[in-house]
């Protein structure tokens, strides 16, 4: 899996390999069906003008599959963490639905099945 940190400043090494370390465990799951992974973090004002920490995060799988969250909050780290539990789960449906199953039990959808 390739993956990526971007922003506009500088990121510290330390955060940069927390980040690294937090993506590769999370998404390691997935093995070779995850190709990449993106992590932009910035800036952004709320309504009464407080500085934010944003963290989003894309994850790129095959056959043209994205899943994409983002968080805000005071704290970066913060932000990461629950960016990362997030994007977890977003690559498990994503993963899910192109198999066409759910997340009852890995029944199949039979809705459609008989549609012509």
């Amino acid at each position: 899996m390739r993956l990526e940190v971007r922003s506009c400043k500088p990121v510290r090494a330390g955060l940069r390999d927390s980040i690294e370390r937090r993506l590769r465990f999370i998404l390691g799951r997935f093995g070779s069906r995850v190709q990449s992974a993106t992590v932009r973090l910035s800036e952004c004002r709320d309504a009464q003008g407080h500085a934010m920490k944003r963290c989003e995060i894309v994850v790129r799988m095959g056959l043209g599959r994205i899943a994409r969250v983002a968080d805000t909050g005071d704290d970066l780290r913060a932000a990461m963490d629950r960016a990362t539990e997030r994007i977890a789960r977003s690559v498990q449906r994503a993963l899910e639905r192109s198999q066409g199953q759910t997340s009852n039990g890995g029944k199949r959808d039979r809705r459609n099945a008989g549609a012509t």
